[in-house]
């Protein structure tokens, strides 16, 4: 199957940014993190549905944007790590020097947002897929944790594999307990409006009830394709 006429285009893309109506410079960011995304991707391997890898982080960061569009809030930066969430890892595959994409990270977008993109890739060589989001739990970002929703919400949605259904389900509650906590400490900080605070209350309930959904149809399905097999034998 040929899986190139559906790499994302950045002209839609970015029209839905805009309805966000975020500032010049936090637009340009984005626009610029999505060209960084697309160069880094671009020669690495195919994702194993087939698409070219780059269709996942911007599915994930488009998420994001249609998150906030529906709660009413607003976060640029978690849009910019969803671009840029798998870069590091990804550079690896396609022969490119992770470092080199790290310091650009940070160089164009600020040591906040490579730590995010650098804090929120797992060490294959010495974490567990449990290791790793016990580690998680205890990021001090928002942009983080809400980035990993986001990206297990996508995969969720595309994985076929069975592990990406069950993978993670004994802690990653520990990721929405974080998250809730993290919103509670920007909504005291900023002394928020009652009426803004509700909306960012709504964000951790919102995306647990959202990949809960997905999940479960998700298994549902991979369900009947185990028993039907079984029944075939």
């Amino acid at each position: 199957m040929d899986y190139s006429k559906r790499l994302p285009s950045k002209r839609r893309f970015m029209g839905l940014v805009q309805n966000l109506s975020y500032g010049e410079i936090e637009t340009y960011l984005n626009s610029n993190a999505y060209d960084v995304a697309e160069r880094v991707h671009k020669s690495g391997p195919p994702r194993k549905t087939g698409e070219n890898y780059f269709c996942h982080p911007v599915r994930a960061a488009t998420s994001a944007v249609k998150t906030q569009l529906h709660l009413g809030i607003r976060c640029y930066e978690v849009v910019i790590a969803l671009l840029l969430h798998d870069g590091v890892e990804e550079a690896e595959k396609s022969e490119q020097d992770p470092r080199l994409v790290s310091v650009e990270i940070a160089f164009t977008f600020g040591k906040k947002m490579q730590y995010v993109v650098v804090y929120g890739t797992k060490n294959k060589s010495k974490e567990t897929g449990h290791q790793f989001i016990v580690r998680l739990s205890h990021a001090d970002l928002i942009e983080i944790l809400w980035s990993k929703c986001e990206d297990r919400y996508d995969n969720l949605k595309t994985e076929d594999q069975w592990r990406k259904i069950v993978e993670y389900e004994e802690c990653f509650h520990l990721i929405y307990d974080r998250l809730e906590f993290l919103v509670e400490r920007k909504i005291e900080k900023e002394k928020m409006h009652r009426d803004l605070a509700i909306k960012w209350r709504r964000l951790v309930p919102y995306l647990k009830h959202r990949n809960e959904r997905v999940k479960n149809r998700r298994k549902q399905v991979l369900q009947k394709l185990l028993d039907s097999k079984k029944e075939t034998f």
